[in-house]
């Protein structure tokens, strides 16, 4: 039967007539059987050798332009300071101080970890010390006295250093996750002493994180 359908159709394209129209039928690379860029009797044969065969008519298609994984998101690190070494020196008067931070650029990233260590700090007297995260103070523009959308208040955010203890050993115990939620940001940060006097450096990274 194969034989006879194959002879009947090699006739038939045998009478058909060679015309300009056959340029411009659109090649369609689901009838190139043997996949060499044309559809002609070589195709049609393996058409006649499998005439009438059933099975499953899903069609196996090999992909080779499956995109690249994306690299995991990475961290931006903006080191918190006031001095070209790179710390955040602060002098604290009468047991105390405040400090705000310079406004830093955290734009385009969703998540920010803060991280703080404290490297230095003067001894006079006797007493304990303690740095604390205040505050994050969101803002539109980089004027640190405009622009303020939110102001985030941060409790129990510090680290209490006693008289005599080694330095640096002290750091936030955990590592605090917040949500960016303005393009710029600045910190406010005090200081609690016993010792009237004195003065402490700071190295504090914040971390930013696209998720």
């Amino acid at each position: 039967m194969a034989a006879t359908l194959l002879t009947a159709l090699m006739l038939t394209l045998a009478f058909i007539p060679m015309s300009g129209s056959q340029a411009s039928k659109q090649y369609d690379p689901w009838m190139d059987i043997n996949d060499d860029g044309r559809i002609d009797m070589r195709d049609i044969t393996q058409l006649c050798i499998n005439f009438m065969a059933t099975g499953d008519p899903t069609k196996n298609v090999n992909v080779t332009n499956w995109p690249t994984q994306q690299p995991e998101p990475s961290w931006k690190v903006i080191h918190v300071s006031n001095e070209p070494d790179g710390e955040l020196n602060l002098t604290f008067s009468s047991g105390w101080c405040r400090y705000r931070t310079f406004v830093y650029f955290v734009g385009g990233y969703s998540r920010m970890c803060i991280h703080m260590k404290i490297t230095n700090i003067s001894y006079v007297g006797r007493g304990k010390t303690t740095v604390s995260f205040d505050s994050l103070i969101w803002q539109t523009e980089m004027d640190p006295n405009r622009y303020i959308i939110g102001v985030d208040e941060i409790p129990n955010l510090n680290i209490t250093i006693e008289y005599g203890s080694n330095i640096p050993v002290y750091r936030l115990q955990t590592v605090p996750t917040f949500e960016v939620k303005a393009p710029y940001l600045s910190i406010g940060i005090s200081v609690v002493s016993e010792i009237p006097t004195g003065w402490i450096s700071l190295q504090v990274d914040l971390y930013l994180r696209n998720e």
